[in-house]
């Protein structure tokens, strides 16, 4: 949420995808986790790492670079642009 959410009323519909959307904290074992995915991927942004972290079978990831993860063997991800 950190990298998309600037506020205001032109974020409207971003704010109508995140209240269908499950949000959690940043905790110290989704750090650890996240840290580990982070140092694996050799190239991966650490936020990305990290909903990768959460990421459960039948989700869909989205980012702007769908090879952020090579040899990801996780849920599909599917790049937004």
């Amino acid at each position: 949420m950190g990298q998309v959410w600037r506020g205001g009323p032109g974020q409207a519909r971003l704010a109508a995808a995140l209240a269908g959307m499950e949000t959690r904290p940043l905790d110290q074992a989704l750090g650890r986790a996240d840290g580990a995915l982070f140092w694996r991927s050799g190239r991966a942004d650490v936020v990305e790492a990290a909903v990768a972290a959460l990421a459960a079978d039948g989700d869909i990831m989205i980012t702007e670079d769908a090879a952020t993860f090579p040899g990801w063997s996780g849920p599909p991800v599917v790049a937004s642009n």
